[in-house]
């Protein structure tokens, strides 16, 4: 479940564009590492915290 939530969050409500910056307030979770992840394979830079 967190990997759908993660994409849909991610890929359907974000819309990232490459070179886009990502933000994860809660990148300690499933989620947010997930969300992370997506962002990076991307090509998208971006920030967290833990």
């Amino acid at each position: 479940m967190p990997g759908l939530t993660a994409w849909t969050g991610f890929f359907d409500v974000g819309k990232p564009k490459k070179g886009d910056y990502v933000f994860v307030s809660a990148a300690s979770g499933g989620v947010g590492q997930l969300v992370g992840q997506l962002a990076m394979l991307t090509g998208g830079g971006g920030g967290a915290i833990m």
